[in-house]
């Protein structure tokens, strides 16, 4: 998802995008504090744009191919 065009931040920064959010990322660059805060946003956007992506036809892999 690239939010640039529809949401104005001054960078696109997971830090940035979860403190715009209020989605926690305390330990920022810490491998897994960046997992946790990705998986977060992510689903939060996918719930903020009623997408389930698990329900995807296809896949991830169908869904990246038609995107491209």
């Amino acid at each position: 998802l690239d939010a640039r065009g529809i949401i104005n931040f001054p960078d696109y920064k997971l830090t940035t995008v979860c403190q715009y959010f209020g989605i926690p990322h305390e330990g920022a660059h810490d491998a897994l504090v960046d997992i946790r805060a990705t998986k977060l946003l992510t689903e939060f956007l996918g719930y903020c744009l009623d997408v389930d992506i698990n329900k995807l036809e296809g896949g991830y892999g169908k869904f990246c191919e038609g995107r491209g």
